[in-house]
């Protein structure tokens, strides 16, 4: 009944948001690099050196590893998976629960990306801004910007915008909208 109340009025509903999201995940939860504006939905598993920009969600039970850095304006939905690389399996005379893994590389997820559900990103990839990868991918390479992917392995399926309408885009994602103001709202 609460939510319903603040969600009449945005102003306070975003306040709200904001204190929750600094209580649950700055202070308790030891998240120091979650922007204030970030939303983090239900229950996941995220590696506490997370890195994550403004006005970006992640879905309930998501399992995020180490080094991963989220742009701005990222939507991750249920059950995503980045995790980290494979473990050594060429060593001789060990079994592979005892070959250990290389080390972890960074994964970044650039602006406006929307992250489908069931989606699994394989560790030290990059993902372009404003692509796409749909429901179920499994993202094993890099994916270029404004790309859509789908498929086992992902493959590109579409793109996004023209080089033309491209260009414009990235132009609007480099002004960050101010705090209380929805990104949908023009003024």
């Amino acid at each position: 009944m609460f939510s319903k109340i603040l969600r009449n009025y945005p102003e306070l509903y975003l306040l709200s948001r904001r204190i929750r999201m600094f209580l649950k995940y700055r202070i308790w939860g030891g998240y120091m690099h979650v922007d204030k504006t970030a939303n983090f939905l239900g229950t996941s598993r995220i590696s506490k050196d997370i890195t994550v920009g403004p006005y970006s969600s992640i879905g309930p039970k998501a399992w995020i590893g180490p080094k991963v850095e989220l742009g701005k304006y990222v939507m991750i939905a249920p059950n995503v998976t980045i995790t980290g690389d494979d473990h050594h399996f060429d060593v001789v005379g060990k079994p592979v629960i005892f070959s250990g893994r290389p080390p972890i590389r960074k994964t970044i997820i650039e602006d406006d990306v929307w992250v489908g559900q069931n989606v699994s990103i394989r560790a030290g990839v990059v993902i372009g801004r404003g692509a796409i990868l749909a429901m179920g991918a499994v993202v094993t390479k890099n994916v270029e910007p404004y790309t859509i992917v789908g498929g086992l392995p992902a493959k590109e399926i579409g793109r996004r915008f023209s080089i033309e309408e491209g260009i414009e885009h990235d132009r609007m994602l480099q002004e960050l909208p101010k705090p209380g103001v929805y990104c949908s709202e023009k003024k």
